[in-house]
């Protein structure tokens, strides 16, 4: 199938979960037989980004700004779409669209801005494309909660984008032929709206490095660590809340607690200059070195959904897990056994520092996660899935599906 894939950022210097699931099921869908062009625009930070893309995937990058996040209050579009629909991006996306493809692919609700111009060329074909929605987040929800859970003068403005985004999802969700979603808990959310549309889950996969055998003892040092990406508001939030708990108890217990992963660099500042126990790291070229050395992997996300690409991370490379409850989906993971959960950030800091010296509770933890979840996330298999059911729902989809036009309002009601 000739595939146009419609995204924001360049995926291919992958540093964090969105941009990971993106290339790598893209990846994947090349590999599986699918002919794939992306569209996007180049990040400021990836230097490298033409070099890294994949064999198999033919590249439309954009070098277009980041609009302002101000610029969307005087829009339909919420700002995680705006940011990305400047003049230069829809320019491209038309130019590709006086092609003829069989499936274009919209990959999140930051891709939603193009969402009209897909309608228009999918009205105007003489073979029908096939629409799919890559959804990253049930964002609705998603969005509401983290709004909810913000203070201060950001609450409002918060609150009114999060309201925008509900609206453009419902658009893309009615409009498309496909939606893929990273967990069931997602696409049980999106059927009790759109019953009838089709549905795949598609469970991220792993492809990096896998640790055979591993132990950890008293040379291993009495540390924790937090993976992640810190650019979004709500991840911000989410690390605030564990660390303001956690790093009295790590400094009084003479632990070390690591966050490891990129954030805005005034933000990164005003945390190390309020914690005592706790590392920040920035931006990492790998996090296999923060792996070797820590006891505890740690997941304390209140809010932000999705799959957790950092538990990968952490059961392949052998790193006990322990997470808030609720904050792991899709994971064959097993309370007490193969993952510690705690009701709170209070308990889950508490569990933690019991665990660090728990040499034989830590060695229980990493082997049955690690045999639990062997062999259960192949990204060739997503790919695979993802090309067989677009072939099916295309040979299936009849030639229109209602109107197509309208705005993102209209489209909602």
């Amino acid at each position: 199938m000739r595939c146009l894939w419609i995204t924001r950022n360049h995926p291919f210097a992958a540093n964090a979960g969105d941009l990971i699931y993106t290339a790598r099921l893209a990846q994947a869908l090349a590999d599986a037989g699918g002919s794939v062009t992306m569209l996007c625009r180049r990040s400021g930070d990836d230097t490298m980004a033409d070099a890294a893309a994949p064999s198999g995937i033919e590249m439309r990058i954009v070098d277009a700004p980041m609009r302002s996040k101000a610029g969307a209050f005087g829009t339909r579009l919420p700002s995680i779409a705006y940011r990305f629909s400047h003049g230069r991006m829809r320019s491209a996306l038309r130019a590709e669209l006086r092609r003829e493809w069989d499936a274009v692919l919209i990959d999140s609700v930051g891709a939603g801005w193009a969402l009209p111009d897909v309608l228009r060329h999918r009205d105007q074909s003489r073979r029908r494309p096939l629409l799919v929605y890559i959804s990253h987040n049930h964002e609705a929800s998603v969005r509401a909660e983290v709004a909810r859970n913000a203070t201060g003068l950001a609450a409002v403005p918060m609150r009114l984008d999060a309201a925008k985004v509900a609206p453009l999802e419902r658009w893309l969700v009615a409009a498309a032929d496909l939606v893929t979603t990273n967990t069931a808990e997602d696409e049980s959310t999106y059927r009790l709206e759109h019953p009838d549309t089709s549905y795949l889950v598609l469970v991220p996969g792993y492809q990096d490095r896998v640790v055979t055998h591993r132990d950890i003892d008293g040379t291993t040092p009495r540390r924790a660590v937090v993976l992640g990406a810190f650019d979004w508001i709500a991840k911000r939030i989410n690390l605030e809340e564990f660390v303001a708990v956690a790093d009295p108890l790590f400094a009084t217990a003479g632990a070390e607690l690591v966050v490891v992963g990129r954030g805005p660099r005034e933000w990164l500042d005003s945390m190390r200059d309020r914690t005592v126990a706790t590392r920040f790291t920035g931006p990492v070229d790998s996090v296999v070195e923060y792996l070797d050395d820590a006891r505890v992997g740690i997941v304390a996300e209140r809010s932000g959904g999705g799959f957790k690409h950092k538990v990968l991370y952490y059961v392949f490379n052998r790193v006990p897990v322990a997470a808030l409850d609720g904050s792991v989906a899709n994971m064959p993971l097993e309370p007490d056994r193969s993952i510690i959960y705690a009701a709170t950030v209070e308990e889950l800091a508490g569990r933690v520092l019991a665990l660090l010296d728990d040499t034989e509770g830590l060695r229980r933890l990493q082997v049955s996660a690690f045999d639990r979840c062997a062999g259960l996330f192949d990204w060739a298999t997503r790919g695979r899935d993802l090309l067989a059911r677009m072939m099916m729902d295309d040979a299936v989809t009849e030639p229109a599906r209602g109107p197509a036009s309208g705005s993102v309002d209209e489209r909602a009601r």
